[in-house]
């Protein structure tokens, strides 16, 4: 007969012994069967809400009991996915979906000296960028604005294929640069 289901050759019959069809109950869809943990049990989805429901059946596929309202989203949901080997919620993923990496943020900072290939910019924290890298002093700590008294960061520069940071220090006027390596890391003092 048309549309009747079967696990395998066996015909899967409902509480009241009647063979069940893809039609049987309104709204309901038989989305698989397996034999799961030693228990044949088939897997059915309530297509308006999109919620699984179990039913736990003999030998002969003969309806026992029933179990479950989970939605997509729920531990059991995911674990129906894995156990029947479908991708229900159509996401990709057989069970809980990979979270994507949460990028880094950004830094946003503001330019201070943008003449030039190569921008001077300070973060809200006062930390000093040469464009998208961080500069960062002899040991290694990444220079504020502030990070040496009576010293200013005027500009940052790639000069002969050099990184070149240009100070002033500011009550005598004086000039001194910084050469650093190409991720603006302290390399020597001139």
């Amino acid at each position: 007969v048309a549309d009747k289901l079967y696990a395998n050759e066996f015909s899967i019959h409902d509480p009241i012994g009647k063979h069940i069809s893809t039609s049987h109950y309104d709204g309901w869809q038989t989305l698989a069967v397996e034999t799961i943990d030693g228990v044949n049990t088939i897997l059915w989805e309530y297509t308006p809400t999109g919620r699984l429901h179990y039913w736990r059946t003999d030998a002969s596929w003969n309806w026992q009991s029933s179990i479950g309202k989970h939605f997509d989203g729920s531990t059991e949901y995911y674990e129906a996915e894995i156990n029947f080997e479908i991708d229900i919620n159509k996401d990709g993923t057989l069970g809980e979906p990979v979270p994507a990496p949460v990028p880094a943020p950004e830094p946003e900072f503001s330019p201070i000296e943008s003449n030039g290939s190569v921008i001077l910019g300070e973060d809200v924290a006062d930390k000093l960028y040469a464009n998208e890298f961080s500069i960062h002093d002899p040991i290694g700590k990444h220079i504020s604005t502030s990070h040496y008294d009576g010293w200013q960061t005027l500009a940052v520069e790639t000069i002969d294929g050099v990184n070149t940071i240009l100070w002033e220090y500011t009550p005598t006027g004086r000039l001194h640069y910084w050469r650093t390596d190409a991720s603006w890391n302290w390399q020597s003092s001139i």
